[in-house]
């Protein structure tokens, strides 16, 4: 039965608190495409339209409230030390085995993980629910040192899943499998898997409000700004938190490639910092009236623009310099700078 509680994510010993493919070629024919719809200016295929509804209720989950740090200590032998954001739809925590080691199990959660299908994965049904779990492979003789335990939240290609991964991080063998740890933990986790705590309800602190913002809301708008003459604006989406628009299609006649504007909403690096750093590639820059940083990206050929969207930082194990710590972030990258930093302006606007 889920109880409530309340996670401060954060340094866990400080602020915790809880309360409880087709063919081509001549003489081949190619698979027909289905028709994209057309919404607002902006085509959608029917795979990428039918992935929406999952996306959004993967937004409402409160990821670090997936973890129950009051069951860690009896399970693990050790203290739970911080409650950490990896992304906005990840969070992990750190389990300290001794004061003077630095041995210990990392146990992260993500809220919408790919699921993957493996004949070979383990199986257990908890409360109506199947979750299916597989240990990594070994690697160079080592002994296996992490697991994954998987519940699917939708159905069809590319569903999604909440998924828990316990690994070892230390020298020497792991004192206990990670498999049998992590399906041990699944036990006081499945409560909040199966009816997850949402954004809003006040089931961690600080409560991060870019998760709940979809990083496709502004494409109408940026459709009109940059559509190009004769091209159809089209959206492409497999992840909650990133959001792509295509602008012009590939044309194999001219091999001219495709041109796209994308949208990513994280738990990044201050854009602040990426100024500051000498001889950073970076150049500081306002995005409505938010601090930005600007750079042309060698490897994708593209401008990236990454604007601080609120300066909300967690507490830190290792206290690092506030600049340092990663927040909520908002990523826009174009083909040109000229693109990127006004698609940015009105990507943030649409987000506040």
């Amino acid at each position: 039965m889920r109880t409530n509680r309340t996670v401060v994510v954060g340094l866990v010993c400080l602020t915790l608190a809880v309360s409880t493919g087709s063919a081509s070629g001549e003489g081949l024919l190619r698979a027909q495409q289905p028709t994209p719809k057309v919404t607002d200016g902006v085509a959608i295929r029917p795979e990428d339209e039918k992935r929406l509804p999952a996306l959004a209720r993967a937004r409402q989950i409160d990821a670090c409230a997936l973890l129950d740090p009051g069951s860690v200590k009896a399970i693990f032998g050790g203290v739970p030390r911080d409650v950490t954001p990896q992304d906005l739809d990840g969070c992990s925590m750190s389990v300290e085995l001794s004061s003077s080691s630095v041995d210990g199990w990392r146990i992260a959660v993500e809220s919408s993980q790919l699921m993957r299908e493996d004949p070979d994965s383990e199986k257990l049904e908890l409360h109506g629910r199947t979750f299916t779990g597989k240990e990594s492979e070994p690697i160079g003789g080592r002994p296996v040192s992490s697991c994954t335990w998987m519940m699917p939240t939708s159905e069809g290609r590319n569903s999604f899943a909440i998924s828990l991964n316990v690994s070892w991080s230390g020298t020497g063998q792991p004192p206990k499998p990670p498999c049998a740890l992590a399906k041990e933990y699944l036990v006081p986790l499945a409560p909040y898997w199966i009816t997850p705590p949402l954004r809003g309800e006040g089931a961690t602190k600080p409560e991060l409000v870019l998760g709940t913002k979809n990083p496709c809301a502004a494409l109408p708008e940026l459709a009109k700004r940059f559509a190009v003459p004769g091209e159809q604006p089209r959206q492409e989406v497999i992840a909650p938190y990133s959001c792509t628009m295509t602008l012009t299609e590939y044309k194999p006649e001219t091999r001219a490639p495709s041109t796209r504007l994308g949208i990513s909403f994280g738990w990044s690096t201050n854009p602040v910092y990426l100024t500051s750093v000498k001889d950073s590639s970076f150049r500081a820059a306002t995005v409505a009236g938010k601090p930005a940083a600007v750079t042309m990206n060698p490897i994708s050929r593209s401008c990236q623009v990454d604007v601080q969207y609120d300066p909300t930082t967690i507490p830190e194990r290792f206290a690092t310099e506030p600049t340092k710590r990663k927040m909520q972030v908002i990523t826009v990258t174009a083909p040109t700078c000229e693109v990127a930093e006004p698609a940015a302006e009105i990507v943030v606007k649409g987000a506040l």
